[in-house]
């Protein structure tokens, strides 16, 4: 009885690649199926969130695109993206700005305010460049690449508005004893704990005298009227947004110090 115990356990674990394989093939088939209906239906238009009306590109460089479509995209940050919203900045400087969805929604929601968009990625600088085009923001909008400490520092105003998502890097770039200027910023940051386990504490430490701190945590979005589309048992994978197991978590720092001249 024993050994036909193992040799199942044996048999089985061989064949979970396999199966597990299948099941991804099938989620990605099954994915494109519903992003092309949704397209078919709505459009390439954000339909919800902050950036409602946002005309967008076939793809996403992340592979988010239906969430981002659907507006459900990180819907933890849309408390915290309605209040910036309604404070004056100089500009806007999005770290890991990929294909441009918050770079090119804040600079349609912020008229006249400057944006400079850094990503690393060739290809995601190239479709933030079409999607500024697409929504008419060209003018408003500078796109580099690699955001160093002094490139950073060399692009803060007055008051500027941090969105960042660099894949852990922001524990080397966001340390106001190497970039002058941060302590008058607001920031919205996507930490990393699963790279760098110290992170929120690296940030409340460095963060937690200068500015007001909250953590956000992801939670499930909205139930808008167009996941209706779906039926219920693909409504999760509607809004799947490619984590690897990680749900996400941002800190959103704001001054503590209201007055900007008196934050310096």
């Amino acid at each position: 009885m024993k050994y036909k115990s193992t040799r199942v356990r044996r048999v089985v674990g061989n064949a979970m690649p396999q199966l597990r394989g299948l099941w991804s093939s099938y989620k990605r088939w099954r994915y494109r199926t519903m992003l092309g209906r949704f397209v078919s239906d709505f459009g390439l238009v954000v339909q919800n969130g902050p950036f409602k009306g946002l005309k967008y590109l076939p793809e996403s460089s992340d592979g988010s695109l239906l969430p981002k479509l659907l507006g459900t995209y990180e819907a933890a940050l849309h408390p915290a993206l309605a209040s910036m919203l309604q404070r004056p900045y100089d500009n806007v400087i999005n770290i890991g700005s990929a294909e441009g969805y918050y770079a090119v929604g804040l600079g349609r929601r912020l008229p006249g305010v400057r944006v400079i968009a850094f990503d690393i990625n060739p290809r995601a600088r190239e479709m933030c460049a079409k999607l500024a085009d697409l929504n008419g923001v060209t003018d408003q909008i500078t796109i580099l690449g690699e955001c160093t400490p002094g490139a950073l520092e060399s692009v803060i105003g007055n008051r500027s508005l941090i969105v960042c998502d660099c894949e852990g890097y922001e524990a080397q770039l966001l340390d106001p004893d190497q970039v002058e200027g941060l302590d008058r910023c607001d920031l919205l940051v996507e930490l990393h704990p699963l790279i760098n386990a110290s992170i929120p504490e690296l940030f409340e430490a460095r963060f937690g005298k200068s500015h007001r701190s909250v953590l956000v945590h992801a939670q499930s979005g909205p139930r808008y009227r167009e996941l209706n589309a779906f039926r219920w048992f693909d409504r999760r994978l509607a809004t799947y947004e490619e984590r690897s197991g990680f749900k996400g978590l941002w800190a959103v720092l704001m001054p503590a110090v209201s007055d900007p001249a008196n934050a310096r």
